[in-house]
C-alpha cells in the first residue's frame, strides 16, 4: 500500500478583480463570435504554498506552486 499525502494549505488567501469590455456579434446567423478583453488585478497572496506530509510518519514538506502576475491582461475569444 502507498502512503497517501496528507497537508493543508499555506496561502489560500487570493481574490481577484477583473474590468473586461466584451463584444459580440449581431444574432441572425448560425454562428456568432464572442470577445472580450480586460485587465485583471489579484489581491493576496500570489504565490500558492501547501505544507505536506506522507501518512506513513515521514518528515513534512512545503509545496509551492507558480505564482500568478498581480496585473495580466485577459483576452478570450468564442463561437456561439
Amino acid at each position: 500500500m502507498h502512503p497517501m499525502p496528507l497537508g493543508r494549505h499555506l496561502s489560500r488567501s487570493r481574490s481577484t478583480c477583473s474590468c473586461p469590455i466584451r463584444a459580440a456579434s449581431p444574432r441572425g446567423g448560425r454562428l456568432r463570435l464572442l470577445g472580450q478583453v480586460g485587465w485583471r488585478y489579484a489581491y493576496g497572496d500570489v504565490a500558492p504554498r501547501a505544507l505536506l506530509a506522507l501518512s506513513g510518519g515521514a518528515p513534512a514538506f512545503t509545496t509551492a506552486g507558480t505564482p500568478i502576475g498581480r496585473n495580466a491582461l485577459v483576452a478570450e475569444a468564442g463561437l456561439d
